[in-house]
């Protein structure tokens, strides 16, 4: 029976040690895991990190205003473009949404075989900090309003993407015939942008003259003009503040005491009543 006491005692003693300071993992108000803990130091503080979120430097980028706002609208040399916002797919997702609407030429024909592409489009200032500037757009010509098999446009419109009067993109949509839309995007990323202002701009032309018949549209949206935020850390939250979850210890290791010390404390009653 004495042996039955003793290892009752030393059962016990495992019990102290392997449960006497459980872990727990912890969670916080946005429900993500941040660590296990033991649980004697719940009423520490602990330190988070926040992840960067690229930032659109631009008014109105997709011009759900209707309008455009944040915008200026411009004229090349000898150009027309008849700028407009109009609810249009020019992304191509099947859904309809406000766009930057133009239909550009040459006011004066410059003549057969020239390649001087006409026409205008819109610019906005950015202010940036010192870093990397990534610019996207969407982009389209259209025909599709006019009756399939009638006849094309050799010329679907040429777009260019400018960051401070430099050219950093383009894209040429040549012959489109009618009863359809081309679509792309213009993508560039600018490397070693000072911090200030800085000017986006998108032109887009064409080499012949603009019509009311066979001339296609060309539109323009979501148009992203991105740097990183700054990354947002050394935040301490008490940790008494979120909202825990005693979501047991580490691993399974913990129930090795607990059978250990269950079983303990069996012998000790059974050692008890033989006595």
């Amino acid at each position: 029976m004495k042996i039955n006491r003793l290892l009752a005692g030393i059962l016990s003693l495992v019990l102290i040690a392997g449960l006497g300071t459980p872990a727990f993992a912890v969670f916080d108000e946005a429900g993500s895991t941040t660590e296990n803990l033991p649980a004697d130091s719940l009423n520490t503080r602990q330190e988070t990190v926040s992840q960067p979120n690229d930032v659109n430097l631009l008014t109105n980028s997709d011009f759900e205003t209707g309008n455009f706002a944040g915008w200026t609208t411009f004229l090349t040399t000898n150009g027309v473009a008849s700028p407009n916002v109009f609810v249009f797919d020019t992304d191509g997702d099947s859904t309809a949404t406000f766009s930057a609407q133009f239909k550009v030429g040459q006011v004066n024909f410059e003549g057969s075989g020239n390649t001087n592409f006409r026409g205008g489009g819109i610019l906005q200032t950015i202010s940036t900090t010192d870093g990397t500037i990534t610019i996207s757009a969407d982009i389209a010509s259209d025909m599709s309003t006019l009756q399939p098999g009638t006849g094309g446009n050799g010329q679907g419109g040429q777009f260019i993407l400018f960051f401070d009067g430099v050219q950093v993109d383009s894209h040429l949509f040549g012959n489109i015939q009618t009863g359809t839309t081309l679509r792309s995007t213009l993508n560039a990323v600018v490397n070693g942008v000072t911090p200030g202002s800085h000017e986006v701009k998108i032109e887009v032309g064409r080499p012949n003259e603009t019509c009311p018949g066979n001339c296609p549209f060309q539109y323009i949206d979501n148009v992203i003009a991105s740097e990183p935020s700054p990354m947002v850390g050394g935040e301490i939250i008490p940790i008494e503040a979120t909202s825990l979850i005693l979501a047991g210890a580490q691993s399974f290791s913990w129930m090795i005491p607990v059978t250990l010390s269950i079983l303990g404390i069996g012998l000790f009653v059974v050692s008890r009543k033989s006595k």
